[in-house]
């Protein structure tokens, strides 16, 4: 801040008949000296730089106004009379550090006469360039505190108006195509702030490239006919200066001082607006990058649709207003059937370019508010709002299924899948928080892949009770994994016709749960596919199998092998390990792909 103040008083020295320029800093030594007085007794004022007061100014003098400036290093101002010389009036101003604090203080001495007018002229013209700087740093400190936008732009323009001393100041923001929408303002009419306006120069890249070459100015609007302003023009601006926001490749918009008489804007004037337009720049680009992580973060990188984490947010609201309006949402959740057939024909690609087909193909059957969030893997969800009944939402689960009816193009070729839904409706009479309404949605979906894919169904009462009893089967599946005392191999034998000889067998697990007792492969297998559980219990049926066959010469021993397990694991490299631990002979190994074990 010292340097700043030196760099202006400077500009003063030579604009004014300033007798006198010290820039100080608090310990009394010189960092800037300049004036007339200096020249008249032949002394350089650069050999003044670093020297202490008490070194130019006589002991007595120096010993006389020493009061004064601490006062002024307490933040007062100071004016006095004190005679070097001559009686020179002395103004001496406080100079804030980067920090806040007084880091030094600005002298200026006149000598009586002539002088006093220009003692006045400098001190107004540096009260209002120190009271410029101090604005910017006021706006950048608010930015850094994260002060709303729309906030921030009424305090910059009211900063602006003040600097500048100026009737009129806005803040447009450019929505594209040449239309300018007043954000912020002060001074206009109410209505001006909100409006809407074409901006012809904004309409292209040539009309921009005059803002992004630096401030426009424009002294004589009425007379002006390069420039059109019509919104400016019928509020009776007559001068008017503006900077762009944004970078010209893309413009965020524009920061405009306006009188309705005409005036010059200087190059400090101007320098100050453009500060003021680089905190604005700031300010929108942090904002820009907050809401681009945000988007990112609750966004599909794939699909670029709604994630999970959108999806939940967004459905704890709807029940809350489906709750206080006594209204009815329904939450449809799609799997899309068979990818992983395509995934491995093809390659992911082609199943990520399916994927990214299926949220135009639902938004054509789906109202504008209606929801589609990717979920995950093959797994889409839609949330409706306002949805009538039960029959309503089923409708729209038959349009969902049909949107699937005609072939997705993947590189250039027609592939047809279909998607599985499962519907839930909320209750108004019974509220349900969000992951209870997925999951009965997940559950009503299970129901409708169970039945044949290419289908909806809704759920039930019914099916909740059957959903808690699938989630109870795997969490006791693993437990009983972990002990390895409950889960056995049975064996059927195969007989050789017409001997009736025993040829061979088929591994077969069960389960004895320690407190239900048996438990059926057909309740607890699809319950292992769908789990993953599959893989470890597949493993223990093969290591088992080939161990025990290994002891009974010339048997052939036929284990089966879940097409789900197939998908999970590297069979060949299993089932090569096992045979090498168990010493079985390839040739006495059977594998049969099936659906079940």
């Amino acid at each position: 801040m010292l340097a700043r103040t030196a760099e202006v008083g400077g500009a003063l020295a030579s604009d004014v008949r300033v007798s006198v320029l010290l820039v100080v800093d608090r310990d009394l030594r010189v960092r800037f000296a300049a004036g007339s007085r200096w020249a008249k007794r032949g002394v350089d004022p650069e050999r003044l730089r670093g020297r202490s007061l008490r070194d130019i100014v006589p002991l007595p003098l120096h010993d006389e106004v020493l009061p004064h400036y601490e006062a002024v290093f307490a933040g007062e101002t100071r004016r006095f009379t004190a005679s070097y010389d001559e009686d020179y009036r002395n103004t001496v101003v406080p100079i804030p550090g980067d920090d806040g604090t007084i880091a030094g203080a600005l002298v200026l001495a006149f000598d009586d006469g002539e002088e006093l007018r220009a003692e006045r002229a400098a001190r107004l013209e540096l009260s209002r360039r120190l009271a410029q700087q101090s604005a910017v740093a006021r706006l950048g400190e608010l930015a850094l505190r994260r002060l709303p936008l729309e906030e921030l732009m009424d305090a910059a323009c009211r900063a602006v108006a003040d600097g500048l001393d100026v009737e009129l100041v806005h803040v447009a923001e450019h929505l594209g195509s040449g239309q300018m929408r007043v954000t912020a303002g002060t001074g206009w009419p109410e209505a001006f702030v909100g409006s809407t306006h074409e901006m012809r120069s904004f309409k292209d890249e040539a009309g921009r490239e005059q803002y992004a070459r630096g401030p426009v100015v424009i002294e004589d609007l009425p007379n002006d006919p390069r420039w059109r302003a019509r919104p400016l023009r019928e509020h009776g601006v007559v001068s008017t200066a503006m900077v762009l926001l944004g970078a010209p490749q893309a413009p965020a918009g524009l920061l405009g001082a306006s009188t309705r008489a005409k005036r010059s804007f200087g190059e400090q004037d101007l320098d100050f607006l453009t500060a003021v337009a680089h905190v604005l720049n700031g300010a929108l680009e942090g904002l820009r990058t907050e809401q681009r992580i945000r988007h990112d973060a609750l966004h599909d990188a794939l699909t670029g649709l709604p994630n999970r984490a959108l999806l939940m947010e967004r459905l704890s609201r709807a029940i809350e207003r489906a709750d206080a309006e006594g209204r009815r949402l329904a939450l449809y959740f799609l799997d899309v059937d068979h990818l992983k057939v395509l995934n491995d024909s093809l390659g992911h690609h082609a199943g990520d370019e399916l994927l990214r087909g299926i949220g135009p193909r639902l938004r054509a059957v789906l109202r504008p508010d209606d929801m589609i969030a990717r979920f995950g893997g093959d797994e889409f969800a839609v949330l409706c709002e306002g949805v009538g009944d039960e029959a309503h939402a089923l409708r729209v689960a038959e349009r969902l299924v049909r949107a699937f009816a005609q072939p997705f193009e993947v590189r250039g070729e027609p592939r047809f899948c279909s998607t599985s839904v499962g519907v839930v409706v909320s209750d108004p009479d019974g509220p349900r928080g969000p992951a209870e309404l997925l999951s009965d949605a997940d559950a009503a979906l299970y129901r409708a892949k169970e039945r044949g894919r290419g289908r909806h169904e809704v759920f039930d009462a019914g099916l909740r009770d059957r959903t808690t009893a699938r989630l109870r089967i795997e969490a006791d599946l693993r437990r009983a994994i972990e002990a390895g005392d409950q889960l056995w191999v049975a064996y059927q034998p195969y007989y050789a016709l017409p001997a009736g000889a025993i040829s061979g067998v088929e591994a077969l697990l069960r389960w004895d749960h320690p407190e239900r007792g048996p438990i059926p492969p057909s309740e607890f297998i699809p319950v292992a596919e769908d789990s993953g559980l599959i893989v470890d219990l597949g493993e223990l049926v093969l290591r088992t199998a080939c161990g025990d066959a290994a002891r009974w010469p010339g048997l052939t021993v036929s284990v089966n092998v879940s097409a789900r397990q197939m998908e999970l694991t590297g069979m060949p490299g299993v089932v090569g390990a096992v045979l090498r631990e168990t010493g079985l002979e390839a040739g006495r190994l059977a594998l049969e792909i099936t659906e079940g074990l």
